[in-house]
């Protein structure tokens, strides 16, 4: 018959250092021997919960400071996964625009363009006696003083025009102006408009009611 004793116990741990077991007669006589038998190198014994060298914390023990909670845990990893998932995302249609080595998005991932685009002023130059056209924009007139110009009639409603005097001899302008047809402005020395400037200028807008005139407006 075999009695299981209770093993030799280390000081310093409270650990067992040997398994120890009886053999006593089936007579029930004197114990024939005691055996003991080591604890093998490498089994992991479990270490005593405490507060001194050599012993384990407690999970709610109050030295432990910003430890990670399940909850913590389980969120981070549902980040990450998310984080991951829209990074996969990038290049792709419904994703992340990737950015060039200057830090900006490349023109293959903007959309297209669908606005209009910017129609240019008609800046037109005047050297000698004619028709300033009706679609210029500006009418810069360099003429001899006293040349004679003549403003087309209007053809669009609301068209604004502007005539400059670019040199120092002063010019007549006629147009229909204000719905009076053939009048005649001025420019140059004595001119309504700027009489002391070599650059004298002069505002128009078109209008097609009652009849196609500029309105002067400055």
């Amino acid at each position: 018959m075999v009695d299981f004793a209770a093993p030799p116990v280390r000081p310093d741990t409270g650990q067992s250092t040997d398994f120890a077991y009886v053999v006593r007669p089936r007579n029930g006589a004197a114990p024939a021997a005691l055996y003991q038998i080591p604890v093998q190198q490498g089994v992991a014994t479990p270490t005593p919960v405490g507060t001194t060298p050599g012993t384990v914390a407690a999970g709610d023990d109050a030295r432990i400071v910003g430890a990670a909670t399940a909850a913590s845990v389980t969120s981070l990893s549902a980040t990450i996964t998310l984080h991951t998932a829209t990074l996969a995302t990038k290049g792709q249609a419904n994703g992340l625009a990737p950015l060039d080595a200057a830090g900006k998005v490349p023109a293959a991932n903007l959309p297209a363009q669908t606005g209009g685009t910017a129609t240019p002023r008609i800046i037109t130059p005047y050297t000698a006696a004619g028709i300033i056209a009706a679609t210029d924009d500006r009418a810069d007139v360099n003429v001899p003083d006293g040349t004679a110009m003549f403003l087309a009639a209007p053809t669009v409603e609301g068209h604004k025009l502007t005539v400059k005097r670019r040199g120092a001899g002063g010019f007549t302008l006629k147009g229909n102006f204000d719905d009076v047809p053939d009048v005649m402005l001025t420019t140059g020395s004595g001119s309504a408009v700027n009489g002391t400037s070599v650059k004298d200028v002069m505002n128009f807008e078109s209008t097609m009611l009652p009849a196609p005139t500029w309105l002067v407006i400055s």
